[in-house]
């Protein structure tokens, strides 16, 4: 919603990148400025984000101190520390051989030995293993995996329940895997209360605004898992980016099929009645981000009279859409623009937790064989993660394979952030950030329910790290943020 490149932070900010590279907690360090001699600890510096990665500066002399930069997908830097030259070095990327030429039974047999030696490989471990298991197809295909090289009965699935609500619980889902499986199944149900008592934290580790409280959800279930003792767990992140599982590829599969008007209408006819989208929704989605324009007016929509003016500059240029290229496509979102922000997010939760991801769907092995597979085991007859649908009617579960739904671990979003904002926004309304963020007598309670989750998120953050605005020119600054606790469920195991 903000550009980066207007954010100062202390730098406590850069705790989560600090903890990709070393195993101690590093913020606490001291270190000494060459330029004038004082000596801070790494998070009393300040740290600004940006394209080129994070810049940790003296807080008395602005001196460069660090610059930590993630680099690409696939590459490792060569250091030479005599010269202080280097070399990024490419080590792996995604295949340019054409797709493979396999029939149905072939392709899936193929997939039935990568994902099952990927299981195997990640459930190796001197310590438990479990699996989040949402209900879904991608988290179901790693249960039944599990069960077939491990036995059923070494596996434990852990599932988010919200009963009464059928748009959100899965978990039905979940017990017809775990019975069919043999699997142990373990149920968690993440409260308002609880995640009132756990949002600071959350909100900390991530040290962003984040998009949706499903990422509490994903708080919940690992932090369940870790008061059992349990330090791995097996997720199915990547599924989706590799097999094609979101709506919005039903959109570039239409335009795949064109200039054939009879191909387009009936792949657009079957997506509209075997997905949670409509053929108009479909439709709707394959115009939008195939229209720059149209998306820069929706997201300027959205913030309008919500957020003060001098913020709607900071919205950027849609980046070009690669839709109805489906090779481009799943290079984009795999490597760029979707996958390693979600990739972020776990890695946040998972690290404050204690805790240790494992992802076959990003052995690369699947991926690279994900890529090379033709549209036609991807998506076909309207169903999306087609050859993985395949998989679990195969071995039993017809009703998993077959469903609709697609909610992986959704929240009740408007309900918890109504919740929240009670809870916490009239105090977070008396923020300087937040009164710099809303217009002129706007408060968090009034925010259209469209913007409510973004604004309040912005505005709850901002509290958490010691974000200020800058009263001379509108950049946003922070104080040194208050350190919180180690969850106790990280804690008490640790």
């Amino acid at each position: 919603m903000m550009g980066e490149d207007v954010f100062r932070l202390d730098g406590n900010g850069a705790a989560g990148v600090l903890q990709e590279v070393f195993a101690v907690e590093m913020t606490t360090a001291s270190c000494t400025c060459p330029a004038c001699g004082r000596v801070s600890a790494l998070g009393a510096l300040h740290l600004y984000g940006g394209a080129m990665g994070s810049v940790l500066r003296c807080a008395s002399c602005d001196t460069l101190l660090l610059c930590i930069t993630s680099g690409p997908a696939g590459h490792f830097l060569e250091l030479d520390t005599a010269t202080g030259s280097s070399t990024l070095v490419r080590y792996w990327d995604l295949p340019e051989e054409p797709d493979l030429e396999l029939s149905d039974e072939a392709a899936l047999d193929r997939f039935t030995d990568l994902i099952e030696d990927a299981v195997r490989l990640r459930l190796h471990a001197d310590v438990p293993v479990a699996i989040t298991l949402s209900g879904g197809v991608d988290s179901s295909v790693l249960a039944l995996a599990a069960s077939r090289v491990a036995g059923g009965s070494h596996v434990q699935t852990f599932t988010s329940r919200f009963p009464g609500d059928p748009s959100l619980d899965e978990s039905r889902y979940a017990a017809q895997v775990a019975e069919h499986t043999g699997a142990q199944a373990r149920y968690v149900q993440p409260s308002t209360d609880s995640l009132i008592a756990d949002e600071a934290a959350l909100s900390t580790h991530q040290a962003l605004p984040f998009r949706s409280l499903s990422l509490y959800v994903h708080w919940a279930i690992l932090s369940a898992i870790r008061t059992q003792d349990v330090p791995v767990v097996l997720s199915g992140q990547g599924g989706d980016e590799s097999f094609l599982g979101y709506g919005r590829y039903h959109a570039s599969a239409l335009l795949n099929a064109l200039p054939d008007p009879v191909r387009a209408a009936a792949g657009l006819w079957r997506g509209g009645h075997r997905s949670d989208r409509s053929v108009f929704a479909l439709a709707a989605m394959a115009v939008y981000f195939t229209t720059p324009l149209l998306q820069r007016v929706v997201r300027r929509g959205r913030v309008v009279r919500v957020l003060r003016p001098h913020w709607l500059g900071t919205l950027t240029q849609p980046a070009p859409e690669v839709f109805g290229d489906i090779r481009r496509q799943q290079r984009s979102e795999l490597l760029s623009r979707c996958l390693p922000a979600l990739l972020r997010y776990d890695d946040r939760t998972a690290g404050a937790l204690g805790m240790e991801t494992r992802l076959p769907f990003l052995d690369y092995r699947v991926v690279e064989f994900a890529y090379r597979l033709p549209l036609r085991h991807k998506i076909r007859d309207g169903w999306t993660k087609y050859l993985l649908r395949r998989y679990l009617a195969r071995h039993g579960l017809d009703a998993v394979a077959w469903r609709r739904g697609k909610y992986a671990f959704y929240a009740p979003q408007a309900a918890w952030t109504r919740r929240l904002i009670e809870a916490r926004g009239a105090t977070l309304d008396a923020n300087p950030f937040t009164r710099a963020l809303l217009e002129d007598g706007l408060s968090l309670a009034h925010v259209p329910q469209r913007m409510a989750w973004d604004a309040y998120n912005c505005a709850h953050v901002a509290s958490v790290l010691g974000w200020q605005p800058d009263e001379s020119g509108g950049e946003v600054t922070a104080v040194a943020a208050a350190r919180y606790d180690l969850p106790a469920a990280a804690r008490a195991v640790g």
